[in-house]
């Protein structure tokens, strides 16, 4: 029960840093989402042995964390729980690259400094994902996806998904709990009996989305008549534009 709590405060937690008041937060999603997209694979395009323009790409992620609404210490954490796929491979990058480069005159196994331009890389990629996702509702996100010409259906899906993942989640705390106060006093259960806790919990999630869908038609609800709000004023073109040219300087110059 308190790893699905958990998960509920992260989601509930996000979506409450998007409605705070910070300069990221005030940038369209579709702005945001092109810079995102376009900083990635600029980042991944650079050789495994260009230190220089990977420590100059960190800069613009320092920058987007200053003003970001989520704090540096939990991105830190968050790179913390993803940084074993990576240190996994990189790892064995100095035992298959033997090449020796020279780096301000000194040489240098090409296996560390590919190995430290991956890590480079990977907290690049992931913060600016990370803070992106933080300082945007994620109906904001999925709305702004319309803009790309992604097909309204699936658009409206992933929206419905989300909002579902809140009650499903309840649910589940809900229904541990009814099984708490019947008698399991420990933290475990026992697969006799799981059997007709999770047949109970699959029924009770299929008409919960069944009440969620007929709530949705009651209050007027058509596909076709749904509308996406993406609108872009000067400011954010000029947010744009700014951050696509310092990233191309430091990129290529």
């Amino acid at each position: 029960m308190k790893s699905a709590q958990d998960r509920l405060q992260y989601l509930t937690a996000f979506e409450e840093l998007a409605e705070s008041d910070f300069p990221l937060n005030r940038v369209s999603p579709v702005v945001k989402i092109i810079i995102a997209a376009i900083f990635i694979v600029l980042t991944i395009s650079v050789n495994k042995y260009d230190v220089i323009h990977s420590l100059l790409l960190t800069s613009f992620t320092c920058f987007l964390t200053a003003i970001a609404p989520l704090k540096v210490t939990s991105v830190l954490k968050m790179l913390l729980y993803l940084s074993p796929f990576v240190l996994l491979l990189v790892v064995f990058n100095p035992v298959y690259d033997k090449s020796v480069i020279k780096i301000a005159g000194y040489q240098v196994y090409g296996g560390y400094v590919s190995a430290f331009t991956t890590v480079l890389k990977f907290i690049n990629t992931a913060t600016v994902s990370v803070l992106i996702v933080s300082s945007t509702k994620f109906i904001h996100i999925a709305s702004s996806l319309r803009f790309f010409r992604m097909p309204k259906f699936l658009v409206i899906q992933f929206m419905v998904m989300y909002r579902f993942i809140f009650i499903f989640l309840y649910d589940i705390i809900q229904s541990v709990q009814a099984v708490n106060s019947r008698g399991f006093h420990n933290d475990r259960f026992f697969w006799h009996n799981m059997k007709a806790i999770i047949s109970a919990f699959f029924v009770k999630s299929v008409l919960r989305g069944e009440e969620v869908y007929n709530a949705m038609l009651s209050r007027g609800f058509e596909i076709k008549n749904f509308k996406f709000d993406n609108k872009i004023n000067i400011g954010d073109i000029f947010f744009g534009f700014c951050s696509l040219l310092y990233v191309f300087i430091v990129r290529y110059v």
